[in-house]
C-alpha cells in the first residue's frame, strides 16, 4: 500500500513538473499555440479593421500598461481624432505586464490585420527587473492559459480597461523603488517576427516613451543614456524607424513616474496627432 502511494505521488510530481516545464518554455518563447491564444484574446474586443466601408486609414498602438494609460480605447480615440479632422481608425492593442514573447505574438497578430501604421512601444524588449520578473511572467501565462481554456478573458488582455480619461486618476504617488532594480537588455526578435516586419505592408514604427525626470534619476542618468542608446541600436538592427516618443513631463503628469495620469494622457494624444500627421 505504501509503495502504491509513493508511486502515485511520483507520477503526480512528474506530470506537474512536466506541465510547469512546458509552460515555462512557452512563457519565454514564441510557440504556435501561444500565438493562436494571443490572436484570439487580442482580437476579441476589436471590430474587424475597416469593416465600415470607409476609406479611412487605420492606426494601431501596441504595448503594455504604458499604452493603456497613455491612450484611450478604440472608439474614443478615433472620435477624438476625427474631431481634429484626422480621418483614421484607431486601435489600441494592450497586454498588461506582457513578456517579450507575448509582445512579439501581439505584433504578429497586428501585422495580419489591415492596418496602415503600427506604433510599437519597445520598452518590454529593452528593460528587465531581474530573474524574478521571469517567474512573474510565468505565473501570468499560467493564469492566461487556464482562463482562456475556461473561456474567460484574462484581465491582462481586456482591451477596454481605462478607456475613458475619467477612469484615470490625476493623483501622483511616489513609487520609485522598483526602478532601482532596473536592468538593461536587448531582446532578440525571432526570425518569424523579423520576417513579418520586413514583409508587412504597414508602416511599422518603434518608439520609447520619455518617463518623468525623477524616474531617470532613480535608476541613474548613465542607465538612462544607455537605455536610449539601446533603443536606437535595437531599431537599427531590425531596420525600423525609431520615432521620438511622447515627451518627458513633470511628475505631476504621472501616477508613478512612468504611467501617465489624466493630464499625461492628453499629452500622449497630442503626440499621437503629431505622429499621425508626420507619417501620412
Amino acid at each position: 500500500m505504501k509503495a502504491t502511494v509513493i508511486s502515485i505521488w511520483i507520477c503526480v510530481i512528474i506530470v506537474t513538473s512536466g506541465a510547469l516545464g512546458f509552460t515555462w518554455y512557452e512563457t519565454h518563447h514564441l510557440t504556435p499555440e501561444k500565438l493562436a491564444i494571443i490572436n484570439r484574446l487580442l482580437l476579441r474586443d476589436h471590430q474587424i479593421i475597416n469593416n465600415d466601408g470607409s476609406n479611412n486609414k487605420s492606426i494601431a498602438v501596441l504595448g503594455t500598461s504604458l499604452v493603456v494609460h497613455g491612450f484611450a480605447a478604440d472608439k474614443i480615440t478615433t472620435d477624438k481624432l476625427h474631431q481634429q479632422n484626422i480621418a483614421v481608425s484607431f486601435h489600441r492593442f494592450n497586454i498588461l505586464s506582457a513578456s517579450p514573447s507575448e509582445l512579439e505574438a501581439a505584433l504578429l497578430t497586428i501585422t495580419d490585420q489591415k492596418i496602415d501604421l503600427i506604433l510599437v512601444d519597445i520598452t518590454p524588449w529593452l528593460i528587465s527587473f531581474g530573474f524574478g520578473e521571469r517567474f512573474t511572467h510565468h505565473r501570468h501565462w499560467l493564469t492566461t492559459r487556464i482562463s482562456e481554456k475556461l473561456n474567460f478573458r484574462p484581465h491582462r488582455y481586456d482591451q477596454r480597461i481605462l478607456s475613458n480619461e475619467a477612469q484615470l486618476s490625476n493623483n501622483y504617488s511616489n513609487n520609485a523603488d522598483k526602478f532601482k532594480r532596473f536592468k538593461l537588455k536587448q531582446h532578440r526578435l525571432t526570425d518569424k517576427v523579423t520576417n513579418a516586419i520586413n514583409n508587412s505592408t504597414a508602416k511599422i514604427r518603434f518608439y520609447l516613451p520619455a518617463w518623468a525626470k525623477e524616474a531617470h534619476i532613480s535608476f541613474g542618468m548613465q542607465q538612462s543614456k544607455k537605455l536610449i542608446a539601446n533603443s536606437i541600436s535595437f531599431a537599427k538592427r531590425y531596420q525600423v524607424p525609431l520615432l521620438s516618443g511622447p515627451p518627458q513631463m513633470a511628475k505631476t503628469y504621472y501616477t508613478d513616474l512612468v504611467h501617465v495620469n489624466r493630464k499625461g494622457r492628453q499629452e500622449y494624444f497630442q503626440w499621437l496627432i503629431k505622429t499621425v500627421k508626420q507619417q501620412q
